[in-house]
């Protein structure tokens, strides 16, 4: 098993070697871990509201958006990860399907990298335009759990369908002919905010509309600028508001490497190599339990991330059976 001495050589110096002097929070499930999860988008010109306020600014912050860092094209699916992280890895995300590397970013580090996060860090890609830009801001920061599945895996991921593309560019005010007040009332009716008969008037859903934009806070009173006009900035707050993000998945990959292939001399061999494993980290942690503990649990995920990579089965189930021994 001369390629596995190898690999735990390379795994153990990562572990080791790049700085861990933090503490790091890990799932129950030890084939889990944490992410801190984040969203971006691709800006397209002539788009009703940005991020930062213009085309310019949110290219500064996005990125052009054309491709990943990996040179692929945008995707669904796609995913900016820590430079540990090698394009192409696959993360399930519970209840969000599975995703790929694709893309890296500035500010999306490991907990290896920086010690101000309690889990590696993620961005994912939402779209591109008014659309992807609503995802994004409805994401905006959360922990989910995950685990590497392998490389093998489809992203089936997909995005919630709007209504919006049915209405782009849609402007009303109070002396709007009866098509433009007519796709404003389907709008609001397609959204359960407009309840009653379509019939083109701007009477009938001026006080719907100005109702939502008091509560959006785009005005505070009936008289104030802009105040019955459905313009940008009104659109803006709908899609916010109503662009579900994506289509939760409720179970994961089936995901298996069938350890009972294994002989009995290599289950013996890997124990020992295991407990070799745990000699060796005692003596580089100084005895420390809790440092003793991180450099365990890391050199976990990076065995995780090797079996999610790998295409050879017999490679799989040694390191999976030695990823339970330790």
């Amino acid at each position: 098993m001369k390629w596995l001495q190898s690999i735990l050589l390379m795994l153990l110096s990562l572990v080791l070697f790049s700085g861990l002097q933090h503490h790091q929070v890990f799932a129950a499930d030890e084939s889990k871990q944490c992410f801190i999860v984040t969203a971006y988008y691709s800006p397209l010109p002539d788009q009703d509201s940005y991020m930062k306020g213009s085309y310019e600014a949110d290219i500064r912050l996005n990125g052009r958006g054309t491709h990943g860092a990996s040179g692929k094209e945008v995707f669904t699916g796609m995913i900016a990860a820590p430079k540990t992280y090698a394009f192409g890895t696959k993360i399930y995300l519970e209840g969000y399907g599975v995703w790929e590397v694709a893309d890296r970013g500035g500010a999306i580090v490991s907990t290896e990298e920086s010690d101000k996060h309690e889990c590696d860090r993620l961005d994912l890609w939402f779209g591109k335009g008014d659309d992807g830009l609503a995802r994004a801001k409805n994401w905006g920061k959360r922990k989910l759990y995950g685990q590497f599945v392998d490389s093998d895996t489809a992203v089936t991921l997909q995005f919630k369908k709007t209504v919006f593309h049915k209405y782009e560019k849609l402007t009303v005010t109070p002396e709007s002919g009866t098509g433009e007040v007519t796709q404003l009332q389907n709008l609001f009716k397609d959204l359960e905010i407009y309840r009653w008969e379509v019939d083109g008037q701007y009477d009938s859903i001026a006080s719907t509309l100005l109702a939502y934009q008091k509560k959006s806070g785009i005005i505070t009173a009936d008289d104030d600028w802009g105040a019955g006009y459905f313009w940008p900035q009104t659109m803006a707050a709908l899609r916010q508001e109503y662009s579900d993000t994506l289509v939760q998945e409720e179970s994961p990959p089936f995901i298996v490497v069938d350890i009972s292939l294994l002989s009995l001399n290599e289950k013996i061999r890997l124990q020992r190599l295991a407990d070799r494993i745990d000699v060796y980290l005692t003596k580089q942690s100084w005895w420390n339990e809790a440092k003793f503990l991180r450099y365990k649990e890391n050199l976990k995920k990076r065995i995780s991330s090797y079996i999610a990579r790998t295409k050879n089965e017999d490679k799989k189930r040694m390191l999976q059976y030695l990823q339970m021994q330790l």
